[in-house]
């Protein structure tokens, strides 16, 4: 007598929610709703770029910088998502500058409370 298992498909859950999250990720890279190309002549600290774009994706030229920390560039461009910036490194223009994605400076930024048991 022989035994006959049948195996069944693998679960394609996980790849077609990533799927779908590429595709989504992407189409806001081909669109570009929030895309701002802003071209500073100017460059600044990298912490006075966070504060003048709060809660803004920033892609930086790095102008500044030593082996452990930028410390300033020139403002590219601002987005809401920093995946509007993918296609900027494309540019030959750009190609052998170093770049810095970042983000602004949350609004309303809250201290954080430590427990009592911490006080001590």
């Amino acid at each position: 007598m022989s035994n006959t298992m049948i195996a069944e498909p693998p679960q394609q859950t996980f790849t077609d929610d990533y799927d779908r999250m590429v595709a989504e990720l992407m189409k806001i890279a081909e669109e570009k709703p929030t895309l701002r190309m802003i071209h500073s002549q100017e460059a600044k600290a990298i912490e006075e770029w966070q504060e003048l774009y709060p809660e803004l994706a920033l892609y930086i030229e790095v102008t500044k910088e030593d082996f452990s920390k930028i410390y300033e560039g020139k403002l590219i461009a601002t987005a809401e998502s920093s995946i509007e910036f993918l296609d900027l490194d494309k540019d030959p223009d750009r190609r052998d500058v170093v770049h810095l994605t970042t983000y602004g400076k949350p609004i309303g930024e809250q201290p954080i409370l430590l427990p009592a048991a911490f006080w001590l």
